[in-house]
């Protein structure tokens, strides 16, 4: 009975914070892998489960109607947090600065031809 609850009182609130993420990421272009992130949040899902119920049960805390949305917006943040440490970089992701894999242009061993100024009078 309790995990129903739990479920109804979180659901608005998934649904919310998952549309808010949805549109940054698209209108910022933040990178994102939809398989990685919600194997992420599985697990960070089921971890958070069983950390609230140890706490539930060795200790007299009780859950307050914050620790519902406080628990879902975290481990939302969380879990898009560690996709993007697990994420494969992509070249496409990096600046458009040289590649690690390219070797690097060598300076031209001319010396360059100096500009001089011109009298325009």
């Amino acid at each position: 009975m309790l995990a129903l609850s739990v479920f109804w009182k979180t659901l608005p609130i998934v649904v919310a914070v998952l549309g808010v993420c949805w549109w940054a990421l698209r209108r910022y272009k933040l990178p994102f892998v939809p398989r990685i992130f919600w194997i992420t949040l599985g697990i960070v899902a089921g971890l958070v489960a069983i950390v609230w119920t140890l706490v539930l049960k060795f200790t007299e805390y009780e859950l307050m109607d914050a620790d519902y949305g406080g628990t879902v917006i975290s481990s939302i943040i969380f879990s898009y947090l560690v996709h993007l440490w697990v994420m494969p970089i992509d070249d496409a992701m990096l600046d458009d600065g040289p590649s690690f894999d390219e070797p690097r242009a060598e300076a031209s061993k001319e010396p360059a031809a100096e500009s001089v100024p011109t009298n325009t009078r």
